[in-house]
This record gives structure tokens, sequence and C-alpha cells, in this order.
């Protein structure tokens, strides 16, 4: 698509052009960050428990753990844990623990050995009422530390700030009207 900026357009119109451009030439590049952060802590016996941001049509039915693998000039991603089928309503709602049979039924790729400092989270969220799949994902950085110990039902974000589960779900703005 070729687009031209004649030189009798009005200010208002290049503006606007220059908008359409810009929004066009952005969305091939593709998404940007997630502007919606999963909060994140460890359990007691060392696993990292995931507090996912949901609405409350929605339900975790599935999660994934990848990392980014680097070959010379080619990137691209490996899996590390897969799991589907989620085993309490806690689950559902958004909170799940990696790796373990406590959150999930199936395990389709099982974790072997520790979870990496770094690793990308993708959920698979169902609508109730078997609408369609749909998901976020979000990068987890296990080297960032809270600046102080973790309270019961607080998660740290990957920017190192700490929050509540329900924080995480405000993010969404669930219901409200824009």
């Amino acid at each position: 698509m070729m687009v031209g900026i004649h030189a009798e357009m009005k200010p208002r119109k290049v503006w606007i052009v220059a908008v359409l451009l810009a929004v066009a030439l952005t969305s091939c590049i593709g998404p940007g960050p997630s502007s919606v952060r999963f909060g994140y802590r460890l359990d007691g016996r060392g696993n990292v428990v995931i507090a996912y941001p949901l609405c409350p049509a929605g339900e975790v039915s599935g999660a994934e753990i990848t990392v980014r693998v680097q070959r010379g000039e080619v990137s691209s991603f490996k899996r590390l844990w897969k799991a589907r089928g989620a085993v309490s309503d806690e689950v559902k709602r958004g909170v799940f623990t990696v790796g373990t049979p406590d959150s999930f039924r199936q395990e389709s790729k099982p974790l072997a050995g520790e979870l990496p400092k770094g690793f990308f989270v993708e959920v698979e969220e169902l609508s109730r009422g078997g609408g369609s799949n749909d998901g976020r994902d979000d990068w987890i950085d296990l080297s960032v530390q809270p600046s102080r110990p973790l309270k019961a039902g607080e998660y740290l974000t990957s920017d190192g700030e700490i929050v509540s589960w329900q924080w995480v779900n405000n993010q969404l703005g669930c219901g409200k009207k824009t």
C-alpha cells in the first residue's frame, strides 16, 4: 500500500495519515511487551506458584513454560513444561504451581530438572460456558527478589513489585466500561 502526502493536505489530515501509517507498520512487527503482569512466588518446597490475571468469565485450562534458545543467528523456543486439566477451583481461577501434579491432571511435557532464572509462562484460558480458547503470556524472572519476605497471598512481578492476587486480576478491568 502506498500512502502519499500531498502539499495541499491540511496538518490534521497529515497527522491522521501519519498515525494510521504508524499503526499499520507496528502491526507488522508483532506484539509488544505485555502490559499485564503475572504474579509469582516460591512455595515452601521451592516450587513456582503463578497468579494469572483472569476475569470472572474465564477459567484456566492449561499452562506451559518456554525459554528462548539462540543458535547462532537463529532464535527459537524450547518447551520445558506443558500441562492441561485444572484439578481445583483455585487453579481454574488462576493460581497454579508449575511442574507438580497439584495443579493439572495431565502433563504432556513434564518438567525435568530445575527452572532457569528466566522463562515465559503461557496460560490457556477458556471462557466459562465452553467459549473460545484464549490466554496470555508473561516473562517470569526468578532473579528478581522481593524487597521483603512475601506474606500469604502476596506475589512478586518481574518488575519487582509486591502485589496481591486481586491486584493481578484488577489489571484487566473486568466488567468496566471503557
